[in-house]
């Protein structure tokens, strides 16, 4: 399909009657698509004529006053285009035939040049003939043209005749002559053979299709309007009645067979059939809707046809970060006699599907491009939309410190950050709705209190759930978009360290409840990758040694002098480890005065040997007279 350009399928099908002829006789044709519009771009038209279907199902339009050929696939994507206004070799004044034999060549009515042109299918020009006359190979706005394995066809229009050529372009005879009787012409606009060779000429001016024989022998004619013609593989004839909008199919001996299209055609010129399907053989009917600048295109109703691929995609989140969730819906299935049986899609990121409409996660950021394949009996069609899909990183909302180690009944310090990745929205914070937690992989270990919590000066109609409190739930609104971009500061925390143990801590996601929700000012909730905190709380730490490293595990030995405050077992003096009391403790606890006070031995309780609460040089002189 043309990028940019919709193909429209509707139910509806246009049918006028011959007097005299019962609508229960005629086929029924029904609309199935259409490609193009008014236009000088590649796959656009202005006053197209002339059309033609190779062997392979391509197009070839006689796009009239752009001065060139289009050729577009089947379906109606553009494949390709060659011309151009001029008189040189390759270049058209208002072409309006076109031809093409079962080699691949395009065989162009140059009307404006009085001439026909020859093309391979990549557009180079191979051969030219004719030149404004009204001899042998003269030639007066030819208007049709017609091919097949030996001979050219020309509808010479202004020399009311029909021009028959080799396909090197040696001139063999012409048929007809102006006039109102039988094999003569006025003004014949269209030209087409069958397998058996003979003609049938649209009669434009006569209002009537005339049959020749291969020899050029009148046979028959029956009365009908019309300007371009054409005959398909199974002999029947079609022709367009451009005043009256319609396309009208006849057998051989002028029995009109279906009449369609007014509901869908403005002063139709060209026509063009070609059997499509595997089993089928259903015949497409292509019209050169000329004004409406299009390709219309259309079928018996009820017989098989491929199905054509086309998708639609429904983002169900409302960003574009991981993880990104798409519903896609298959979209052609306005016609039974085409729906397909299978689907197949490539989602682009290594996954793939076969429901009808699938829902995708896209779980790793990055640009993914999206193919549809559907089969039927009679074909298949694949359909890809590159980059369609844009995935980018998730904001984060993590913790600062990212990991700490420390011992009980210590209070520390973290704060909470948004991270939006550059370029992404929310570009202006709304707000924030979280529940804060620092839990273990065991439910049932005593877990952590958070102690305190405070919001950042942006944050206004802040509320929190009490304190302290293993789980806090909070929310700050942003009313003046003072909280800023990028990495915005959400809010600080106090945690105390108040059982040994292995904590996480992170952002609870309920899976019975709402989720944890952070707002821009435009109504987005983003659903952000949450990069936890690990607090590891130890008993005590060892107290460094020398070369040999750290000492062991200290112990509560009572000292030679019997004076409170000691109490045994409630303080820790001997702290190498050595079993007794030296003054070598003395070194150590010395040394590690500021760790001591700090807590990072243990409680504070178990070296604050004068119990005035505080860690100090008394508690030194008291070890070291314990040693004496």
């Amino acid at each position: 399909m043309i990028p940019g350009k919709k193909i429209i399928f509707v139910l509806l099908f246009g049918l006028a009657l011959i007097a005299g002829t019962p609508s229960s006789a005629l086929e029924e044709y029904i609309f199935i698509g259409s490609f193009g519009t008014s236009g000088s771009g590649d796959g656009e038209f202005l006053t197209p004529i002339g059309i033609a279907v190779d062997i392979q199902g391509n197009i070839y339009v006689a796009d009239t006053d752009n001065h060139r050929i289009q050729m577009f696939d089947g379906y109606g994507s553009f494949i390709r285009q060659w011309g151009g206004e001029g008189v040189a070799d390759g270049g058209f004044s208002q072409p309006r035939g076109v031809a093409v034999d079962d080699s691949g060549r395009i065989y162009v009515a140059d009307t404006g040049n009085n001439r026909v042109q020859v093309f391979a299918q990549n557009g180079s020009h191979l051969l030219s003939f004719g030149s404004y006359g009204s001899g042998e190979y003269g030639l007066l706005q030819p208007s049709g043209i017609a091919v097949d394995a030996a001979y050219i066809y020309i509808a010479d229009t202004g020399n009311n005749r029909i021009q028959i050529f080799t396909k090197s372009g040696t001139h063999i005879r012409f048929l007809g002559g102006s006039g109102t009787s039988e094999g003569r012409f006025r003004y014949p606009s269209g030209v087409t053979v069958d397998n058996m060779g003979n003609l049938y000429v649209m009669d434009e001016i006569n209002s009537r299709i005339q049959k020749f024989a291969p020899d050029g022998e009148y046979i028959n004619q029956w009365t009908t309007g019309g300007y371009g013609i054409t005959v398909s593989d199974a002999g029947d004839i079609y022709n367009v009645d451009y005043n009256a909008r319609q396309i009208k199919k006849w057998n051989d001996t002028g029995d009109i067979l279906a009449i369609f299209g007014s509901d869908h055609l403005r002063f139709p010129r060209g026509v063009a059939v070609r059997m499509v399907g595997q089993t089928g053989r259903t015949p497409y009917v292509y019209a050169v809707d000329t004004g409406n600048a299009r390709i219309a295109i259309f079928a018996p109703r009820g017989n098989p046809l491929p199905p054509i691929a086309g998708f639609s995609h429904t983002r169900l989140d409302t960003t574009n970060s991981v993880p990104l969730s798409i519903q896609f819906t298959y979209t052609r299935q306005e016609l039974v006699e085409r729906a397909p049986l299978s689907w197949h899609w490539d989602f682009g990121d290594g996954a793939t599907s076969d429901v009808e409409n699938p829902r995708h996660t896209y779980t790793t950021p990055g640009l993914y491009t999206v193919s549809l394949t559907v089969e039927n009996e009679e074909g298949r069609s694949t359909v890809t939309m590159t980059d369609l899909i844009r995935v980018t990183p998730a904001p984060e909302l993590y913790f600062v410190p990212d990991k700490i180690i420390s011992v009980p009944d210590k209070d520390h310090s973290f704060s909470l950050f948004l991270r939006v990745p550059e370029g992404q929205v929310p570009d202006d914070l709304s707000g924030y709705n979280l529940t804060v937690t620092v839990g273990t992989e065991n439910p049932f270990l005593d877990l952590l209190p958070i102690v305190d919590l405070t919001f950042p000066t942006w944050a206004q109609f802040n509320d929190l759930s009490l304190l302290p409190s293993s789980t806090v739930w909070c929310r700050a609104i942003d009313l003046n978009g003072d909280s800023g971009h990028g990495t915005i500061h959400l809010l600080d925390l106090t945690i105390r360290t108040s059982t040994t143990g292995e904590y996480i801590l992170g952002i609870l996601d309920e899976v019975d409840g709402p989720v944890f929700e952070v707002e821009d000012k435009q109504g987005n909730l983003y659903r952000s990758v949450v990069i936890s905190s690990e607090i590891i709380v130890k008993d005590r730490l060892p107290f460094p040694g020398g070369l040999e490293g750290d000492f062991p595990d200290q112990r509560s030995i009572s000292p030679s002098s019997n004076s409170e405050p000691f109490i045994q077992g409630m303080h820790y003096n001997d702290l190498d480890g050595n079993g007794r009391l030296g003054f070598n403790d003395v070194v150590v606890y010395y040394r590690n005065i500021g760790p001591i006070r700090d807590g990072d031995h243990g409680r504070i309780l178990h070296y604050d040997y004068d119990a005035n609460g505080y860690i100090g040089f008394n508690d030194v002189v008291i070890l070291n007279g314990w040693v004496g």
